[in-house]
């Protein structure tokens, strides 16, 4: 949902489309439905969706397929786009288990992806094995609520009083004694 939306939002931007500034609105009651529905039961999401986001969605289904043949450069990519995935679009609305968009996952693996690419500058082998672990670290740290820079400095402190002699499970991110980050 993410994807259609920012087409839509880009287009009504550079070109002050009537039809992707309705889009955009459609676009934001959604989501202001999903933010009623957070931390509900699967059922009740499902029920509030149904209620007010179908209309919502029937009516952007319907404008899009009304449009379409008039519609040129950012505005029918945007629309194309949206058709195509209209019914892969559709199944949140009947499962309260799914979110509306992937966005939060999407967040989770952008900077995997850019360590992905950024480790092949790393310069050798050995250094990106390094790169490697160190990151590891950080994301497990992450994960955990636990300060990055802490728990890093946790580690390798460990590691150095023990001389290396250390049972490596007694280092995960969760018996650190420092660092953690508060909701």
């Amino acid at each position: 949902m993410a994807h259609a939306r920012r087409k839509f939002f880009e287009t009504s931007l550079a070109t002050g489309s009537p039809l992707a500034h309705r889009a955009v609105q459609m676009f934001r009651k959604m989501y202001a439905v999903e933010k009623a529905a957070h931390g509900l039961p699967p059922a009740d999401r499902e029920a509030l969706r149904q209620k007010y986001s179908l209309p919502i969605l029937d009516q952007l289904h319907s404008e899009l397929l009304e449009n379409r043949d008039e519609a040129h450069g950012g505005l029918r990519t945007a629309i194309n786009y949206t058709l195509k995935a209209f019914d892969s679009l559709r199944h949140f609305i009947f499962d309260g288990k799914l979110e509306i968009d992937n966005n939060p996952v999407e967040r989770c693996i952008r900077g995997i992806a850019l360590t992905k690419k950024n480790s092949l500058f790393a310069g050798t082998h050995e250094a990106a094995d390094v790169w490697a672990i160190y990151y590891s670290l950080i994301e497990s740290a992450r994960l955990n609520k636990i300060n990055a820079r802490s728990y890093v400095n946790w580690v390798v402190g460990e590691i150095e009083r023990t001389r290396g002699e250390i049972d490596y499970s007694l280092l995960m991110p969760w018996h650190c004694p420092n660092g953690h980050i508060e909701n």
